[in-house]
């Protein structure tokens, strides 16, 4: 990654999100891993979650897993309000 926002943090405002153990993050810290053809690819700074990434032993791909059902469904709602959750990949 060739850009002036390598190892940039922000925060984006968390819906009181609660991370593993039970403290409520609001909001989150995101730190930027990529910029490419417009997108940001963000990790948080800290792990506020963990799911396994499928609830049945057996081959699945990600557009198929239960953890991608989730992160897009349950997860995005709760840590992202409705105006920042327009413009993102799922």
């Amino acid at each position: 990654m060739d850009n002036e926002r390598e190892g940039f943090s922000l925060y984006l405002c968390a819906v009181n999100y609660q991370d593993k153990e039970g403290q409520v993050l609001s909001p989150v810290e995101w730190n930027v891993l990529d910029e490419k053809d417009g997108k940001t690819l963000l990790v948080t700074a800290k792990t506020i979650d963990s799911k396994p990434f499928h609830q049945k032993r057996k081959a699945v791909t990600w557009d198929r897993s239960d953890l991608r059902q989730w992160f897009n469904g349950a997860f995005v709602q709760a840590v992202f309000k409705s105006y920042l959750q327009i413009g993102m990949m799922k």
